[in-house]
């Protein structure tokens, strides 16, 4: 017995060793990789973006794109000045960004839509960094502090060998909304550069998976510059410039406050039907939500916090859904969400002028719409 005890942990230290030398292995890859990026004066690659999300029918999504770029670690919206020409659902599609404005050319509507990314905050939900059109682009390519960026979140490690490619597992701890993220680097033998990511994120029933596929990788390009930059001005093209839709009174241009809110009727996926004139002596908090918003999805363990601690001060939440019934029951189940979920449909998006999600609204006791803003429900709750 005592022979088998030292056989089994002398195997631990020795796993433990290896997990050790890996990840001080993987790590000096990643300081050389970050190094290497941040020396090149451009970069142009092909791309071929994937994604798969398990909770949606018919989920898996491809675009490509050629993208030529020059790193600018200085710039804080996307760490470099780049133009990308590309594809999805059947869409032709360029997109400029030259420092200060971004350009997104729609060829299949002929239309240039022109934003300003320094107008508005500056994380997922920019305007200018929420297109489609940007998919095709791995924007780990330009990050200054790449190593940082990795290990920020202190992953468990793992460095594999195949006959082409190093490959990097990056495991990420279980995060605040019960996340469980894994990133998986190939790194070309050859050149060195990352020539395919995947990423797989788990979060209570639900699985996304996505991928680039790197291709015809070149660098240090004489010239490249004519080829980044907006050359043509599209004279047969409409030009838009846009704004964000806002309003004085309710951030997005949805039902305005202080008016009645508009009444529904609708069946409930537990079987009951949920009516809003019957909420009257209530706060009712309706989230506008469906499965193809990922923000929606991660947003759902903050709406459940909020009902619990609210419930009994006398808020009602209802989640309002119009499409993929059958899925969205899946995740009220996987994620045990407390309140009231509604089947709502095409009439109520009209009636609240929802145009996008998540979208939310706070009504009183009396009926009447109180905000809109997420930041302003928040507080009033917190004075209840």
């Amino acid at each position: 017995m005592k022979k088998i005890f030292i056989a089994v942990a002398m195997l631990v230290t020795i796993t433990a060793n290896a997990q050790k030398t890996d990840s001080i292995e993987a790590i000096e890859l990643l300081r050389k990789l970050e190094q290497k990026y941040n020396s090149l004066s451009n970069l142009t690659y092909h791309s071929l973006y994937r994604s798969v999300y398990n909770i949606k029918a018919d989920s898996v999504f491809e675009a490509t794109g050629t993208v030529w770029l020059e790193p600018r670690p200085q710039d804080s919206i996307f760490g470099a000045i780049f133009h990308l020409q590309g594809a999805y659902q059947k869409r032709t599609f360029e997109y400029y960004y030259d420092g200060s404005r971004s350009f997104e050319v729609d060829h299949d509507d002929s239309c240039v839509r022109v934003f300003n990314p320094y107008a508005y905050e500056n994380n997922a939900n920019n305007p200018a960094k929420a297109r489609m059109a940007l998919l095709p682009f791995q924007t780990l390519l330009v990050k200054k502090q790449m190593l940082g960026f990795l290990l920020k979140q202190k992953p468990a490690i793992q460095l594999l060998d195949s006959r082409d490619h190093q490959i990097i597992v990056l495991a990420y701890p279980l995060n605040s909304i019960n996340e469980l993220t894994t990133d998986t680097l190939y790194l070309d033998k050859v050149s060195g550069f990352v020539v395919r990511t995947g990423r797989i994120c788990y979060w209570n029933g639900t699985v996304f998976k996505a991928s680039y596929q790197l291709s015809n990788i070149v660098v240090n390009i004489p010239q490249m510059h004519d080829n980044i930059i907006l050359s043509s001005a599209w004279n047969a093209y409409k030009t838009l410039e846009y704004k964000r839709p806002v309003s004085k009174d309710t951030g997005f241009m949805m039902v305005k406050t202080g008016i009645s809110a508009p009444d529904f009727s609708y069946a409930t996926f537990n079987g009951d039907t949920v009516s809003l004139r019957n909420m009257r002596g209530k706060y009712v908090l309706l989230d506008f939500w469906e499965t193809w918003c990922g923000y929606c999805i991660l947003a759902l363990p903050k709406i459940t916090a909020l009902y619990n601690q609210y419930h009994a001060k006398g808020l009602e939440v209802i989640g309002m859904t119009t499409e993929n019934e059958k899925h969205i029951a899946r995740i009220i189940e996987a994620n045990q969400l407390p309140y009231i979920h509604a089947k709502g449909d095409k009439a109520v998006l009209k009636n609240y002028n929802v145009s996008g999600r998540p979208a939310y609204v706070l009504i009183d006791k009396e009926g009447k719409v109180i905000t809109t803003r997420w930041e302003e429900i928040e507080k009033f709750l917190g004075m209840l």
